[in-house]
């Protein structure tokens, strides 16, 4: 126990015992927790944000923010524990308290709807992902009008969810929206005008329009170094959309170059760059595969793939996607009980989540 961590349960102990039943009582609860969360410590998190809530719903009624606020933070944390069945829950109760204290047309309510949308993302329900999104983005676009920031944001993430079900068109369309409003807000050159980009360039492919996609992302690269030097996971995300495209061209060796850059750059990103890390090994993986190179690209495809399966935020439609891409090096080096065996685990991962 650290210092900050044994003054902090100190004046708890000291607030119960002359308060009892108090809002300072909840409030030094919902404080440790928060440096628990921040300390990784999930589990004492959780159960001091649980009595935290527990003394807020005694003492206000239900549609009160101090009610909100104390679910959203027990939401937050059971998120990190990965329960996001009861983080749903608890952004729905949420809501409906906003709802009935502050009505819809408000920035709270719609704040609330793009986290429950995030929720449902992670818990792979993304059918009910994107009606929450789509209904956060409505809020706001009559809040603030069409180009505000946090309708572009709202638009980013309908388009990641749209991706997810695996309906391409939709999805290019909300993000092409997204990035003529950040281009008019932010100019031609920025990291979140290049992010958009990199995620139209990803739909114009895998609806078949590589050359398309391809321009789009040498475009990215030309400018990104040099307006955000520092944007490294960007960086990343662009090489290996730039290595994808390549790919489906049927030209693995001039993706290679790319992709070993994409690794080189996400390796020094630390723990940040973990899951960019992965992705840029499946896919480089991917391009020694396809050179036939399959010493060399059976390590780089199964880490990427461990990488990408563990972390909920990559879609279903993905992982299913690196499972193939593992299923068909196996089948082509001439190992048929692996590919096999990659074929049924492909299958594990519903791509399109209606729920």
């Amino acid at each position: 126990m650290d210092e900050a961590e044994k003054m902090m349960r100190d004046a708890l102990a000291i607030r119960r015992k002359q308060l009892g039943v108090h809002p300072e009582v909840a409030q030094s609860l919902n404080n440790l927790g928060s440096l628990m969360r921040d300390k990784g410590d999930f589990a004492e998190a959780e159960r001091l944000y649980e009595e935290s809530l527990g003394i807020v719903q005694q003492l206000q009624e239900p549609d009160h923010p101090n009610v909100a606020l104390a679910m959203a933070n027990l939401a937050t944390v059971r998120v990190l524990r990965r329960d996001f069945e009861g983080a749903e829950k608890l952004t729905r109760d949420a809501l409906a308290a906003q709802r009935a204290r502050l009505g819809d047309r408000n920035e709270t309510v719609a704040q609330t709807c793009n986290n429950l949308g995030s929720m449902l993302f992670m818990g792979r329900k993304y059918a009910a992902a994107a009606d929450a999104f789509r209904e956060a983005l409505a809020l706001r676009r009559d809040l603030f009008g069409p180009q505000h920031r946090l309708v572009t944001a709202t638009q980013y993430n309908l388009g990641i969810v749209l991706k997810a079900l695996d309906r391409y068109g939709e999805a290019k369309a909300v993000f092409e929206e997204a990035l003529s409003s950040r281009q008019a807000e932010l100019g031609e050159r920025h990291p979140l005008v290049a992010a958009t980009a990199v995620q139209v360039a990803d739909c114009e492919r895998m609806l078949g329009d590589h050359e398309a996609a391809g321009r789009r992302l040498q475009d990215v690269l030309g400018w990104l170094p040099t307006a955000a030097p520092s944007a490294n996971l960007l960086m990343v995300d662009t090489l290996v959309g730039r290595g994808l495209v390549l790919l489906d061209s049927a030209r693995p060796a001039d993706a290679e170059p790319l992709l070993r850059q994409a690794v080189d750059l996400a390796e020094g990103c630390g723990e940040q760059g973990r899951l960019a890390d992965g992705w840029a090994r499946h896919v480089l993986g991917a391009s020694l595969a396809a050179q036939k190179r399959f010493d060399e690209a059976e390590d780089l495809l199964l880490q990427g793939f461990d990488a990408m399966a563990s972390d909920p935020q990559v879609s279903s439609m993905r992982c299913r996607a690196a499972a193939d891409r593992i299923c068909r090096m196996y089948t082509a080096w001439g190992l048929p009980e692996q590919a096999d065996e990659w074929r049924h685990k492909s299958r594990e991962f519903d791509p399109v989540s209606a729920r």
